[in-house]
């Protein structure tokens, strides 16, 4: 079917908290929140699949009241991101063109790095989609069948468990499967071919535990025969207490590198995740409240954004690059909670309790790239709507329920890296 984009407004009276806009339909998509600063709030969201949406609007409050006064009398009661505002949700119908007026449409180009890298802060709201490809409560069930091939893998990447497969689809280009990613033949070749046999390639991830995952999954999955390239420096801890770790850490790849005594080109990701912003804003540091409302207090920002900036002056000294990017904080679906996660009711949430207070770092880091002249891979937008993290642990911690992706996401973010390195050794 021909894309069909219908743009939603709606014009909301002005609300005391932070509102933001999903919808529910063939896709999942997340929306822009436009504050005019006149009483009034524009929220937007494009849809280009045929079908009916649910789109939900939503008023996270900065303090919620205490659980001893729920339930409360003049509001809906909380389930996930806080309190839906009046006439939501809304059912939204989106109708296929007529037959007449459809044209047909060639299948989209491979995706190249031009379409990986994003032009503003928001422009990745519209670059793709989640679109919903199965619906687990509509599998054939056997009890035998289930039990038997079980696995803890299969369970994170919802092979074997319920809840709902999707399919991230850009909009103006196609990314290949994981399994095209795994044949290593064609890269060697063209490593052979194009690049000087003198040299080696080392990749380097550096940031927060979500980047240690996709670094675990390059590695698990051997994309491209890269694993034995790859290096990982942790963030975790947040880069105020954690450059003398860094600093060993490089010391560390440029120990093991002086080994092959062979000159080394180096493609670099990072990020400055949710793990900065929880020490530089909260308790560990200036003790704000982790939400929209600590925008007010401006030490948290510039903090940031000094530390980004001696993190990326650190990176670009100790490993001169083919290829350096910056990829953005994950969204981490803060709020509540997540389906099947115990919640004790005096445990209080130490992570963002509005997702947007993510993107607030989000804008910050696009100010710091654009003076250092490093391209930007967005995964706020990507992870905004998907707040269904599978993964299991013994104790079920809530803090990787609440900033962890998926495996679907990681596969996605690890596939537009993999495809940056093909055209950056390999020309498109």
């Amino acid at each position: 079917m021909d894309v069909l984009c219908l743009l939603f407004a709606r014009r909301l009276q002005r609300w005391w908290g932070s509102v933001y806009v999903r919808a529910y339909g063939p896709a999942i998509l997340p929306g822009i929140v436009t504050d005019h600063q006149n009483g009034t709030y524009d929220v937007m969201f494009l849809p280009m699949d045929e079908g009916l949406y649910i789109v939900e609007v939503v008023l996270s409050f900065s303090h919620p009241p205490p659980f001893s006064q729920f339930p409360l009398e003049s509001f809906t009661e909380p389930v996930y991101e806080g309190y839906m505002l009046p006439d939501f949700p809304l059912l939204l119908s989106v109708n296929d063109p007529e037959p007449s007026d459809v044209v047909a449409v060639d299948p989209l180009p491979r995706c190249t790095m031009a379409d990986m890298f994003e032009s503003s802060p928001t422009s990745a709201v519209h670059a793709g989609r989640w679109i919903v490809k199965e619906k687990m409560i509509t599998r054939p069930f056997s009890l035998s069948n289930q039990i038997k091939d079980a696995t803890l893998d299969g369970y994170e990447r919802g092979e074997n468990s319920l809840g709902i497969r999707m399919e991230y689809h850009p909009i103006n280009c196609s990314l290949p499967e994981e399994s095209a990613l795994k044949d290593s033949h064609n890269f060697v070749q063209c490593i052979k071919q194009r690049w000087d046999r003198n040299r080696r390639l080392h990749i380097i991830l550096a940031g927060d535990s979500n980047m240690k995952l996709q670094a675990k999954l390059l590695d698990r999955e051997n994309f491209l025969g890269l694993a034995s390239i790859i290096s990982y420096i942790d963030l975790q801890n947040g880069s105020i207490g954690a450059m003398a770790y860094m600093n060993a850490t490089i010391k560390k790849i440029h120990s093991r590198i002086a080994k092959f005594n062979v000159p080394t080109d180096y493609i670099i990701v990072f990020n400055m995740g949710l793990h900065d912003i929880l020490n530089l804003c909260g308790s560990e540091n200036f003790g704000l409240a982790i939400d929209f409302g600590a925008r007010g207090d401006a030490r948290c920002g510039i903090t940031y954004k000094r530390k980004l900036a001696e993190l990326t002056q650190i990176l670009q000294k100790q490993f001169p690059s083919l290829l350096i990017v910056f990829q953005t904080t994950h969204a981490a679906w803060p709020k509540w909670g997540n389906y099947g996660v115990s919640w004790p009711v005096n445990v209080t949430q130490p992570l963002p309790h509005s997702s947007d207070f993510a993107h607030y770092f989000y804008e910050i880091a696009w100010d710091v790239m654009t003076f250092f002249g490093i391209p930007v891979m967005d995964t706020y937008w990507l992870t905004l709507s998907r707040p269904d993290h599978r993964e299991s642990s013994l104790t079920q911690t809530l803090a990787h329920k609440m900033a962890h992706a998926g495996h679907e996401v990681y596969s996605v973010l690890t596939r537009k890296f993999v495809m940056m390195i093909l055209e950056t050794m390999c020309g498109k």
